[in-house]
């Protein structure tokens, strides 16, 4: 019975399918960088939305903002 782990390694369409997939994901990336960069300053100044509704410990407290002397 052959290794299919091993067919699959050489299978040149399995290739082909991922280094199209890693191009698509390149190009998104570029493509978006922009929008990207943007909502990340966003959140530097205002920070994470709806973070005072947070349940989960994450190390810092839910719902507390830079102004109380905490960071998100």
């Amino acid at each position: 019975m052959p290794d299919r782990n091993k067919t699959k390694d050489r299978d040149p369409k399995g290739s082909a399918d991922e280094a199209k997939r890693r191009d698509e994901a390149a190009r998104w990336k570029e493509e978006n960088a922009e929008a990207i960069k943007a909502y990340n300053e966003w959140v530097e100044r205002e920070g994470l939305p709806f973070a005072k509704y947070r349940r989960f410990w994450c190390g810092r407290s839910a719902g507390r903002t830079r102004e109380a002397g905490v960071g998100l």
